[in-house]
């Protein structure tokens, strides 16, 4: 629950206008929460104030840093976005854990509805369980792609099974899954919450790109690992679902241009 330093605030009421809870008021020149309204944590009485004098006792404060002012352009920035590419290219350099750690934050502080925070993250490092969670998600994606052939998906099935005989061939050979990258991050959530987890895991891939990392996303994996219990007690998933599948590693390609996109199809009203 927010608390307020009595001794800093100065009742401007900027925590006022901004709670979108309606829970403060300023009351005898100084911010206090109503009674019996309901607080969702959400911060913004902290960013706001111009004197800091909010706090929420649960979280770590020390994290709260005052805004930059020298922040990118919006062209500069959409730059950045139009550069970032898909990569499948890995070397075998290892990914620090402060780049990870970084990647990690990018998510958690990504928007959340109802400011619930229900994302969470498993990190694999480890090759033996990357090639036994491969194999497992393999094996699924094999079986879907049976009902594949000869239907308008055929050509993709036919990928999938594939991509499921060169791992039978050699599991340490050819891998169009996981492309041998050094780390895998699997971004968790509640099944209701996937867009929470959607959202963060697009914010992890910028934060990819900053870091001169390469990243994609494997939703071939996702579908394979659906619903496979021993993925599921390898990971300590739980109740949880995998929303989305981060393959991470130093690119082991350079990117030269930005690529082309259709036409964005707007409408203004």
């Amino acid at each position: 629950m927010i608390t307020f330093d009595h001794n800093k605030c100065i009742g401007c009421g900027s925590c006022v206008k901004d709670c979108f809870k309606r829970i403060i008021e300023v009351k005898d020149g100084k911010a206090s929460l109503v009674p019996g309204g309901t607080c969702i944590e959400c911060g913004h009485c902290i960013a706001v104030c111009p004197v800091d004098a909010v706090s929420l006792p649960e979280y770590p404060m020390e994290e709260v840093q005052p805004v930059l002012k020298d922040m990118p352009s919006g062209e500069t920035f959409l730059h950045f976005i139009k550069s970032r590419r898909a990569v499948r290219q890995f070397t075998a350099e290892p990914v620090s854990d402060e780049q990870i750690s970084r990647i990690i934050d990018a998510g958690r502080y990504c928007p959340t509805a109802k400011n619930a925070q229900p994302v969470s993250y498993v990190v694999i490092r480890d090759k033996a369980v990357q090639t036994k969670i491969r194999g497992l998600s393999l094996v699924k994606l094999n079986e879907m792609a049976q009902d594949m052939l000869g239907t308008e998906a055929d050509s993709r099935g036919r990928s999938l099974i594939e991509m499921y005989e060169e791992f039978c061939k050699d599991e340490n050979g050819v891998d169009r899954l996981f492309f041998h990258a050094p780390v895998i991050v699997l971004v968790l959530s509640p099944a209701e919450a996937v867009r929470d987890a959607a959202a963060a895991a697009q914010c992890m891939e910028l934060q990819c790109a900053a870091e001169g990392l390469g990243m994609l996303f494997s939703g071939y994996f996702c579908a394979g690992a659906a619903g496979n219990e021993e993925i599921a007690d390898i990971i300590g998933l739980g109740d949880r679902t995998i929303a989305r599948c981060l393959v991470i590693g130093h690119p082991d390609v350079k990117f030269r241009r930005t690529a082309p996109r259709k036409k964005a199809e707007v409408t203004y009203i």
